[in-house]
């Protein structure tokens, strides 16, 4: 990591711009769309489901690319064009345009965006020895969670005037990733071997003959169901059934990023010293109990309590997931792991958010914290999981370093007569 760590430290840079530019907007469009446009809740929830579910394929596509072509081109290609998208969205709320232009034109800058993911997280698999990397994304996931902590509460104070100024200014933050990528951050891996192959789906279907990892994406799935409810579920239940305010919203947002930046490279560290798959299942277990919290938080303080539970979850989760993708992956195909992880992550979120917000719809009205309780049991189900895997795997895939083998020869013992 040493010969990378100025550009490793810009990428952490732009990560901290980019998730401050859109956590600034985006967990306000479903506010925005229910509340501003008349649009139901259910509609929301399938079509934010089906934009995630789309773009989920676009985690394998940016993931080979970045193998053919280099990881930094993928990650600005895929900036620039979620930037133009966001700047549509931004003029459409301006003008009160089609509802119709907003959701196309989100659903286009997500599929192509949805190309920095693996892209970034290859770029740090190919910086980074096995046993750091749950360190190195913990770092990437700090400079993310810096931006959360900036944006939301910002944002909650100017959807009371401006929803489209607020999305002028995503998309400046993500022209400006794309500059301080492309100055600060170089490629890491030499990709003339891999470019040479034909890329097909047979080819990117090998990655499912790979049974460890194929149980790891099972598990990654059903995380995922629990991890998309922080963005759209939990606005949206905060705003209909407690009762908060927009700035409430931001305020909680901006805790479980504050949380993130002062603690994930603290537990990171102390995760290092543990099996990655023993951190993911006690994080899936606090998130489990933070969300089961959240479903009956009738006041702002529990709602506190449970944010900061399940943030706990998510500081062990998050970083080691990506971890475990690059220790099982392939070493001349990162980006096609990377892809895949992304398509299981991204499958899960798009059915979390199906739901989560048709439960808060339909079944909230007769027992509020129902949504939450049928999360908490998926989470622990994800905790089950990941325990279970850790048997199958090797120390080094797990994050651990190699036992010392003691290769001295014995000397010969005497035989006594």
């Amino acid at each position: 990591m040493t010969q990378n760590l100025k550009s490793f430290s810009f990428l952490v840079f732009s990560q901290v711009v980019m998730a401050a530019g859109f956590s600034l907007s985006f967990p306000f469009l479903a506010v925005y769309l229910n509340t501003h446009r008349d649009i139901s809740m259910s509609f929301i929830g399938i079509f934010l489901a089906l934009s995630v579910f789309f773009t989920s394929f676009a985690q394998i596509l940016g993931g080979e690319i970045s193998d053919r072509i280099g990881r930094k081109q993928v990650m600005q290609i895929a900036l620039f064009i979620r930037a133009v998208s966001i700047l549509i969205i931004a003029y459409v709320i301006k003008e009160r345009g089609s509802v119709a232009l907003i959701m196309l034109s989100h659903m286009v800058g997500i599929f192509f965006g949805s190309f920095f993911r693996p892209a970034a997280n290859s770029w740090v698999a190919d910086s980074a020895a096995p046993n750091e990397r749950v360190r190195a994304y913990g770092l990437l996931r700090i400079g993310i969670n810096l931006g959360w902590a900036l944006g939301p509460a910002l944002g909650g104070f100017m959807a009371q005037s401006s929803y489209a100024l607020m999305f002028f200014y995503t998309f400046l933050a993500n022209i400006a990733c794309v500059f301080i990528i492309g100055i600060f951050v170089d490629n890491t891996v030499a990709i003339s071997t891999v470019k040479r192959e034909k890329m097909s789906f047979k080819s990117m279907g090998q990655v499912l003959k790979h049974e460890k990892f194929m149980r790891f994406c099972v598990a990654i799935f059903t995380m995922a169901i629990v991890m998309s409810q922080l963005i759209v579920s939990s606005s949206l239940y905060c705003v209909k059934h407690l009762k908060f305010t927009e700035v409430d919203v931001g305020i909680l947002f901006s805790l479980n990023g504050a949380i993130v930046v002062g603690l994930q490279y603290y537990v990171s560290k102390l995760l290092e010293k543990i099996k990655i798959t023993s951190g993911l299942a006690i994080g899936a277990f606090l998130s489990a109990v933070g969300y089961f919290l959240f479903g009956f938080s009738f006041c702002f303080s529990i709602a506190v309590i449970a944010v900061i539970i399940f943030t706990f979850g998510e500081l062990a989760v998050s970083p080691g997931i990506h971890a475990m993708t690059a220790n099982l992956a392939d070493e001349n195909h990162k980006g096609r792991f990377m892809g895949v992880e992304g398509l299981f992550y991204q499958l899960g979120y798009s059915f979390g958010i199906l739901i989560g917000t048709n439960s808060i719809q339909f079944l909230s009205p007769h027992f509020k914290p129902a949504p939450w309780v049928i999360i908490s049991l998926i989470s622990l189900v994800s905790a089950y999981l990941f325990y279970k895997l850790g048997f199958r795997l090797t120390r080094v895939e797990n994050g651990l370093q190699e036992d010392k083998v003691n290769y001295e020869i014995e000397e010969p013992k005497a035989i006594n007569s």
